[in-house]
């Protein structure tokens, strides 16, 4: 049955499982933060061959797969493909519409798989219903795909067709975050029966946070290890998460001084190393106590007994480092001893060195320093790697040193 229109603007938003959820979300978009290549994180376009192989009609060489929240009770599916890399000469397109979207209770005790890594995960119900289609063959290839997509013949070529949806309810588990940038984060288990009772064997990668955005708008890969979820790059926000700035303290000879909080780029010089490494901050701006918090919502800095539990997952301190370490010496000077975060962790960490208390700073691509959230009277702990050394040690030392900060989720 002929309806009026299938609409994929975005508007409203709704609320699942601590999150909420307005806007576009860019089916691709994960990959571009993990720095895949063929995938342009402004407009979701879609080229490589790795990602886009068999999707589409004949012909396709780029492809836009979109989820849009349309309303407070509605969402759509969007997906274009392309004939040329650019995401320019349309071949078809497709808009699904679903409406009732119904958000029920949380569920807890949840397991979800990474390879072959599982943890505890939590979700809500959610119901919705299919109100409509709209689908456009631009080219004659992209006719026929459509056609045997839907099993019709009614798509022609260069018309749009817009047609009421078949209403069938579905019930699914959905897991998400406040600070979710792309639909990825939003994953989804459904059934048109009843609602799942955990994620299947077969599902995509994940349903946690692949990434997670600070008050400033800074995004940070995130990695899973055992059952915690880590950033996967050092932070670098300059305001708490209640929105006060943190103090940057520029000159040398003010950093002792400083008891309230604040941070410095390494040599100041953020052209070269602030992207890289993130900031130094001391002690006293990442005190989890404050109420002011330097990690964003539903994060916090770990405590010692949580970088304990890592340095267990990862075998132990005498090799855990190593396996912390990005590899190579383009942020490690060599030999970078038994650096094998590629294949061990993902965690990433690099060489980003401190400031003293006297405010000059040291130890680039030698060391990695990283506060915990556990102080002892006027010292903190902190965990240390080196560039000679597989090791992940632990030390006390003065809140007025400079350090790195990783935030672990909550």
């Amino acid at each position: 049955t002929a309806v009026s229109s299938c609409s994929a603007t975005p508007s409203g938003s709704f609320y699942v499982n601590k999150g909420t959820l307005s806007g576009i979300y860019d089916y691709f978009l994960i990959l571009a933060f993990t720095g895949e290549t063929g995938v342009d994180n402004s407009t979701g376009c879609a080229s490589n061959s790795t990602y886009i192989s068999g999707k589409g009609p004949t012909g396709t060489q780029s492809l836009i797969i979109q989820e849009v929240i349309t309303s407070s009770t509605t969402f759509a599916t969007k997906a274009v493909y392309y004939s040329d890399t650019a995401c320019s000469s349309k071949i078809a397109s497709m808009v699904v519409g679903y409406d009732e979207v119904s958000v029920g209770d949380n569920v807890t005790g949840l397991t979800t798989s990474i390879g072959d890594i599982t943890y505890p995960s939590h979700a809500s119900k959610v119901t919705y219903k299919e109100s409509c289609m709209e689908v456009k063959g631009t080219t004659d290839d992209g006719r026929d795909y459509l056609n045997t997509l839907l099993s019709s013949s009614f798509v022609t070529t260069g018309e749009t067709h817009t047609c009421q949806g078949l209403g069938e309810s579905t019930y699914a588990l959905w897991t998400a975050d406040n600070s979710s940038v792309s639909w990825e984060s939003l994953h989804k288990e459904k059934s048109s029966t009843t609602y799942p009772s955990n994620w299947s064997s077969d599902t995509d990668s994940s349903t946690k946070l692949q990434s997670v955005t600070d008050i400033d708008g800074n995004v940070y890969r995130t990695i899973v290890l055992g059952t915690q979820n880590w950033m996967a790059e050092n932070l670098k926000v300059t305001k708490y998460r209640n929105g006060d700035n943190i103090t940057n303290i520029t000159t040398n000879s003010d950093w002792n001084s400083d008891i309230s909080g604040a941070y410095g780029v390494y040599g100041n010089d953020a052209t070269t190393y602030l992207d890289s490494y993130g900031l130094l901050y001391n002690w006293y701006a990442v005190d989890n106590s404050s109420s002011r918090y330097i990690c964003p919502e539903g994060w916090h800095v770990p405590t010692r007994d949580e970088y304990d539990a890592l340095s267990t997952y990862l075998g132990g301190s005498l090799v855990a480092g190593g396996k912390m370490k990005e590899t190579g010496n383009e942020h490690w000077n060599s030999p970078n001893t038994g650096a094998d975060n590629e294949t061990s962790s993902g965690f990433n960490a690099r060489g980003n060195g401190l400031r003293y208390t006297n405010g000059s700073y040291s130890n680039i691509k030698q060391h990695t320093y990283t506060w915990s959230g556990t102080p002892s009277g006027n010292k903190a702990y902190y965990r240390r790697l080196q560039y000679n050394g597989a090791n992940l040690n632990e030390y006390l030392i003065s809140k007025k040193y400079g350090f790195s900060v990783r935030c672990l989720e909550d």
